[in-house]
Formats: structure tokens, sequence, C-alpha cells
């Protein structure tokens, strides 16, 4: 019976040349056409998935702007700043946060050798990279040490690599960001970015430096002579002691809040402006009579 069927076919197939051959095509060109748009689709899927991922997950992001309408005695339209003051807030009033950073963006002139063009400069903590998921090419971000210490080192996205350096080395090459040098210390994989932060032509610097102006970078020695309150002195120390603000609390029996506005105090009067400064000064100078 099969035999029959088989040898039917056959002979319409070959009678029927090109009707077979048409019918064939058809059948070919759907089923390419259907893995064509599947192989499409998910190509375009991982691509937008990607561009999540250069711009982050589990994040959230605070900016400044204006107000929209009429409040509180404030008319619409008012400029609202944020300070290191409202970041150290959060950090108090929020303790399931996994990790935080100010950021503190400039356009600014870099530099190396002659070659030169104008780039996005952040000033991030040392666990920003890992709060966007960034990857390096070469070398890493600087670390927490380096940001404490006021190193003067920057990591570098691929396209301002490339620009600069046209294929040579950039790790341990010194740039200079309006005039001011920065060491290499590494380089971001290209990434295919979903917003107006076009990471491969950023350049990053610790927190702590971006917030100096350019003389102090070039001169950092502080005059005068500072006298701070017993509480103070002894927040001081602690925090030279890398005490976190909640065992301050506890040891000196009062609020986080409190130990905010003291840290606030300090460093008023001291003219720095981020906990980390703060806690450089002190582990390296003591507290202050």
């Amino acid at each position: 019976m099969f035999g029959n069927l088989f040898l039917q076919a056959y002979e319409a197939l070959r009678h029927n040349r090109r009707r077979s051959f048409l019918t064939m095509l058809g059948m070919a060109w759907g089923i390419a056409t259907v893995v064509l748009l599947l192989a499409y689709g998910a190509g375009f899927e991982r691509g937008l998935w990607a561009a999540f991922r250069s711009f982050g997950t589990n994040l959230v992001f605070i900016f400044p702007g204006r107000t929209s309408m009429q409040v509180g005695g404030t008319k619409a339209g008012s400029e609202v700043r944020l300070t290191m003051k409202d970041f150290e807030h959060i950090q108090a009033e929020v303790p399931l946060l996994k990790r935080s950073s100010p950021e503190v963006f400039k356009q600014c002139s870099v530099a190396y050798g002659t070659r030169s063009n104008t780039y996005g400069v952040s000033g991030v903590y040392a666990n920003y990279p890992k709060m966007r998921r960034m990857e390096f090419a070469e070398g890493s971000a600087f670390s927490e040490a380096d940001d404490y210490t006021h190193t003067r080192v920057a990591f570098i996205g691929a396209d301002v690599k490339q620009k600069l350096f046209s294929g040579l080395n950039a790790i341990g090459e010194s740039i200079r960001v309006d005039g001011i040098s920065y060491q290499v210390v590494g380089v971001l994989k290209h990434v295919i970015n979903n917003s107006d932060d076009n990471l491969n032509g950023h350049v990053y610097v610790s927190h702590s430096l971006s917030t100096e102006t350019p003389e102090r970078l070039r001169d950092p020695t502080r005059a005068g002579r500072i006298r701070l309150s017993v509480v103070e002195r002894q927040t001081m120390q602690l925090l030279a002691e890398g005490v976190a603000a909640k065992e301050i609390a506890h040891i000196m029996n009062i609020s986080i809040k409190t130990v905010a506005f003291h840290r606030g105090n300090i460093k008023k009067k001291l003219g720095l402006q981020t906990t980390p400064e703060l806690t450089k000064y002190a582990i390296e100078r003591g507290p202050i009579q």
C-alpha cells in the first residue's frame, strides 16, 4: 500500500516538475522567513536587555529639578538642589539600601598628549561601577582607599580610550581633566546604551576630588586651627576608628540623626564636603583640640 502511494507521488512530481518546484520553494521560503523573524526577535530582545543592563537594574536615581506646582510658600518653577546632606539623610533613613553613591557631573576638557576632547566627567564613589554593573576591558575601578586618600585616579569609557589613545595602552597613563592630571586605572567595555548617559564617552573620578576646587587640588594643605566640641571630637575619633554611624549612635547614646548633625558641623568647620573626606582627615590628623 505504502509502495503504491510513494510511486504515485513520484510520478506526480516527475510529470509536474514546475509546479512541484514552486511548491517546494514556497515551503522553504516560508520556513526560512519564520526562522529569520524568530532570530531577529530574539536578537532584538537580547539587545534591549543589554542596553537596560548597561543602565543598571534595581536602581533608583534622584535628580535635581524644578517644582511644577506652588506648594509650601514656594512658587512653581523654583529650583531644587541636592546636597550631600540629602544623600547622608537618605543613607541614615533607608537602612535597606545595598549601595549608594552621589554623582557630580560636569563637561570637561580631557587631554592626553596633544589630543583632547570634551567629555562628561562624573565624580562618584568606588562602589558606583557595581551599582551600574559596569564591566572593564582593562584594569579596574578605583578603590575606597583611593577615595579616602584623594588619589588622582580615573577610569574611562571605551570611546574615550579610542579617541585619546588610538589603540595604545591607557592603563597607568596620565590624562588631564581641565588641566589636572589623573592616572588611568581602568577602561570600560563598550556597551549598548539605552539612555542619554553615554558610558562609552565618559570619565569617572573620585567624588572627593570632584568636589574640590582646582586651587585646592593643586595645593591641598589647610591652614588654621579649628576647635571642636567634646561630642564632635568623640564623633571624629570614632570615625577615624572606622565605626559606622549606627554604632556611633549606640556608643554615644544618641540618635543617628544627631550623629549626622555633628558630622555635618565637623565638615563645615573643616571645610570638607563629604564623609569620606572627613574620615580620611580624622585618620591622618586625629581629633582636633
